[in-house]
């Protein structure tokens, strides 16, 4: 659940479960998750609850495609460039995207509806070209499916129709 805009996020109370388990990736994404993004600030608190230096935190906040330095609009594309996707013509998908969305990598529409991102790899290598809107998985994707695809996410940030395929 996203915080609003603003708002602390609990991120002391947070580290004790995760520190538990030793899992400093699941917790720097839980507190990306409560805000939407990561803030220095967030980054310097995550690293003083751990007890680890700052530039361990930056390093992982940054290295991970779904973590982000800035709000993100209400849903993220996510067109996947891995070599698999790019000899399946990806480059295709990406120009398609820019196109209906009016965007281009790494920005956000201007009603906050859409960002876009070009990633290395969403894991859906066997159906390339693939590509992923928030958590929902579309391979063999070609042009021709984007503006269907979009279409589902374009109604007050929710995906309208049925569930893409390998997600149920």
């Amino acid at each position: 659940m996203q915080q609003p805009k603003g708002s602390e996020v609990p991120i002391e109370a947070l580290a004790a479960s995760y520190k538990q388990q030793r899992d400093l990736l699941s917790f720097i994404k839980a507190v990306h998750q409560r805000r939407g993004y990561l803030t220095g600030e967030d980054l310097d608190r995550v690293a003083a609850a751990w007890d680890v230096p700052l530039g361990e935190v930056y390093g992982i906040a940054t290295f991970y495609s779904f973590l982000g330095a800035r709000p993100l609009g209400r849903n993220v594309v996510k067109v996947c460039k891995s070599t698999p996707c790019c000899l399946n013509h990806c480059d295709d998908v990406a120009r398609e995207v820019q196109k209906e969305l009016g965007i281009g990598h790494g920005q956000t529409t201007a009603d906050g509806a859409f960002s876009l991102m070009l990633v290395n790899c969403i894991g859906a290598c066997d159906r390339a070209p693939a590509m992923m809107v928030n958590d929902d998985v579309y391979q063999d994707v070609a042009p021709s499916r984007v503006r269907e695809v979009l279409n589902k996410y374009s109604g007050n940030g929710r995906r309208r129709g049925p569930a893409p395929e390998g997600r149920k």
